[in-house]
């Protein structure tokens, strides 16, 4: 749960869009009574440092990681 909060927040919006949602499918399988610990604010990643705007489309990446394709990043 905290490394998909911090991938929604921080994470590229696809990747943040799968993270939001895998945390929606954890808390619907989870018992009743442990989902208050999983909802915890106190439980979420901080991150005193802005989040940078990245300049690299990590969609790109992943797709050429996915179909073995070779990128040159500079």
């Amino acid at each position: 749960m905290l490394g998909a909060a911090w991938v929604a927040r921080r994470g590229d919006p696809a990747l943040a869009r799968g993270a939001r949602d895998l945390i929606a499918k954890i808390l619907e399988v989870v018992p009743a009574s442990l989902r208050p610990a999983l909802l915890d604010e106190t439980l979420k990643p901080i991150c005193l440092k802005p989040v940078a705007s990245e300049r690299l489309d990590m969609a790109v990446v992943r797709r050429a990681l996915r179909d073995l394709v070779r990128l040159a990043i500079t």
